[in-house]
């Protein structure tokens, strides 16, 4: 079962500097799809995937992927510029990781439906997901909405219920799974959730500063909730939960 943290940083006119343009380095080319978004073409290895992107009177973002040397690449990026409104009319943002391990088909769905899941949790919250406790709630909803598709979806990625027909259906794994860490951006806030040890940070005049905590199993209470649980934390090339999994919590069977 996933468990998720959320840590929300409002300094609007911090944020704002952190945001300007004249901080990032812009590239423009190739062709410019139908949202005005424009894409930067790539030389890079198949291995190796980097976007460059900036969306009109938003925020300017960017995304790098590195497949290294696993023989398939596990992990997922969503960007999701402009993926909802609040009742206000104030734009938000969504930009998120997803680490997986044991394959890439969690990772992939938590792609493909968490901002979706997002969207609607805070579509429900209405006028209230103004309020800072109502947003951490919808985020926190919508976290446990992804477990819950994790779960009932097939070992070979798609979808349930009802149950797949192919020839993995039916096989379950304790180390398949997928990390997740989420920002949600307005011009004012920066709300950040996540669940495993994927983190989020925030370069300030140079400084790196954390906007997420890591769900390590030597953490202290992340080690009495294992055990509580009935799970083993086993040091095996640092602390592993069965000696296996090196992050607490994930989305989907992690203890």
């Amino acid at each position: 079962m996933a468990d998720v943290c959320v840590n929300m940083a409002g300094d609007g006119e911090s944020l704002a500097k952190c945001c300007e343009p004249r901080r990032l380095r812009i590239e423009h080319a190739g062709e410019t799809s139908n949202c005005g978004e424009k894409r930067v073409a790539s030389a890079e290895p198949p291995a190796t995937e980097k976007r460059t992107r900036t969306v009109a009177q938003v925020v300017a973002f960017g995304s790098v992927s590195l497949c290294g040397l696993s023989r398939e690449m596990e992990d997922a990026v969503s960007v999701r510029p402009a993926f909802c409104r609040l009742a206000g009319g104030e734009l938000l943002h969504f930009f998120a990781v997803f680490d997986g391990h044991g394959g890439s088909h969690v990772s992939a769905m938590c792609r493909e439906r968490m901002h979706e899941l997002v969207a609607e949790e805070i579509g429900r919250a209405g006028t209230k997901a103004a309020n800072e406790e109502e947003w951490k709630a919808a985020v926190e909803r919508a976290f446990a909405r992804m477990d819950d598709v994790v779960l009932a979806a097939c070992a070979c990625g798609r979808p349930g219920p009802p149950p797949c027909g192919c020839e993995r259906s039916g096989f379950e794994s304790d180390v398949v799974g997928s990390t997740a860490v989420v920002a949600i951006v307005s011009r004012s806030r920066i709300l950040v959730a996540n669940c495993g040890d994927s983190r989020a940070v925030l370069s300030r005049s140079g400084r790196a500063l954390p906007l997420s905590d890591d769900h390590k199993p030597d953490r202290a209470d992340e080690l009495a909730r294992i055990e509580a649980a009935g799970g083993r934390v086993i040091y095996l090339n640092g602390a592993r939960v069965h000696g296996i999994l090196a992050m607490s919590r994930a989305l989907e069977r992690v203890l």
